[in-house]
């Protein structure tokens, strides 16, 4: 049954310290009102109402303070181009997501508006007020979130978010 599943996934993500909110399936923007998920995580008992009962939502995690964590998102296109995607790669959580991958690294500790140093074409910095799909979550045009082989939340720790690759904005 999905929506147990995706209440296991939630539950692990909020084991981990991450903030967690529902998103509408398959479309992927937030199910409810999710500001006050930007500075709070979530009680067992939002989860529960949120995954268990009638809805069939994915699940996200924001981004961020709250979390601790900033996503790098590496587009399918560049996929090919190992010189420029070698310097994102680390041996942290990634997920193969439908239009390229997610990879999940632990926030400065440098608060501020952070951006990438390169205007690299295809790699986005997913950071302050926003949020990512995560596995088990499934896009209708996209396909699936899946963590990648040996490289999920249980799998390794998270690594810091290289100072050669961000700046203060």
């Amino acid at each position: 049954m999905k929506m147990k599943r995706t209440l296991d996934f939630a539950r692990l993500y909020l084991s981990e310290r991450l903030s967690v909110i529902p998103l509408v399936a398959k479309r992927n923007n937030p199910a409810i009102e999710s500001d006050e998920f930007h500075t709070r995580l979530p009680k067992d008992s939002e989860l529960m109402k949120w995954f268990w009962d009638r809805h069939n939502y994915n699940v996200g995690i924001i981004t961020g303070v709250v979390s601790g964590i900033i996503v790098i998102r590496i587009q399918t296109t560049l996929m090919n181009n190992d010189d420029e995607i070698r310097k994102f790669i680390r041996e942290t959580p990634t997920v193969n997501i439908p239009s390229g991958m997610d990879i999940y690294y632990r926030m400065p500790t440098v608060i501020g508006n952070l951006k990438l140093k390169d205007d690299l074409a295809g790699v986005q910095l997913i950071g302050q007020d926003n949020y990512v799909a995560a596995p088990p979550s499934c896009h209708q045009t996209y396909g699936e979130y899946i963590w990648m082989r040996k490289k999920g939340l249980k799998d390794l720790p998270m690594a810091e978010l290289p100072e050669n690759l961000w700046q203060i904005e």
